[in-house]
């Protein structure tokens, strides 16, 4: 090992070269990072143990009828994404996502009592009773 003087400066006859880029890939698991889409768009790194979406149907890409009850008060951030639904009914008091549902998909709500507008429902007295027409048929009403 010796030390010498080179274009003005003392350097060791030893050092190893110098690499052509302070970092190269594959990067380090323990470098922090930003990435779009990861993480909510906060810095991370691979180390880190990351929460990938999940839903109930996500990625059930042949999923293209579904029943929601009027009685399901809550529909997961994920849970029909990347489905091939193009219209779901849900209770007009149930919190879902934008996410919730594939892009491009209508949401229909059902009326207050949990009958699906445009529907036939049974029509009823004041005390619950089905009302009848003079030869014993049932009444039925919609919207």
């Amino acid at each position: 090992m010796s030390w010498i003087m080179q274009d003005g400066y003392p350097t060791n006859t030893d050092f190893i070269d110098l690499p052509s880029a302070a970092m190269a890939t594959p990067y380090p698991h323990a470098l922090w990072r930003i990435t779009e889409g990861v993480n909510d768009g906060l810095p991370y790194n691979m180390l880190m143990p990351l929460d990938e979406p999940t839903g109930a149907f996500m990625n059930a890409s042949q999923l293209a009828k579904a029943r929601i009850p009027a009685s399901t008060k809550y529909i997961g951030e994920w849970a029909f994404t990347n489905t091939a639904l193009t219209s779901v009914r849900i209770a007009q008091d149930c919190e879902y996502y934008p996410t919730s549902f594939p892009a491009g998909c209508e949401v229909e709500f059902y009326t207050p009592d949990g009958v699906p507008s445009g529907t036939y429902g049974q029509l009823l007295d004041s005390e619950g009773m089905m009302i009848i027409d003079a030869d014993a048929a049932r009444v039925y009403v919609t919207e």
